[in-house]
């Protein structure tokens, strides 16, 4: 596990990083002005945030792909698939939080959801980077442009 660590701690892969989060965030401007508008309709958390991942996600793929990792051709729908996996386990784990705090605080504040949501994407930066880098797009640190 050191010695995995370890890979991450050169050039590319902070600038990987860097890129990843700027996407991350920009992406996650989107998705929380669809998550609101759903939210201010009236829609249960999980699922405005299910609608907000879904209309989001190909711009996350498209992103990542050209400008964290510097792919330009090659795509594959197994790539696809995989970085489709990655961020549905990372959407389940973030609406599993939507709805455990609808259960806990019986029922979520806009504010709230929004923190829990927040949270969420700043605890999966790091697992997804690694999991985009070493299983979806298989680019070694090193590799990158």
């Amino acid at each position: 596990m050191k010695t995995y660590l370890s890979t991450f701690r050169n050039r590319e892969s902070a600038v990987q990083l860097f890129k990843l989060v700027f996407i991350g965030g920009f992406n996650t401007v989107l998705t929380f002005a669809i998550f609101n508008v759903f939210l201010f309709l009236g829609v249960r958390a999980s699922i405005s945030s299910a609608i907000a991942w879904t209309l989001t996600i190909f711009t996350a793929y498209y992103l990542n792909r050209r400008w964290t990792f510097g792919l330009r051709s090659g795509a594959s729908g197994m790539e696809t698939g995989r970085f489709f996996a990655v961020n549905a386990a990372a959407f389940i784990v973030t609406a599993g939080a939507l709805e455990f705090g609808e259960w806990v605080l019986d029922g979520l504040s806009t504010l709230e959801a929004n923190l829990i949501q927040l949270a969420m994407a700043g605890f999966l930066v790091f697992p997804k980077l690694a999991a985009y880098r070493d299983a979806v797009f298989r680019v070694n640190a090193s590799d990158s442009a």
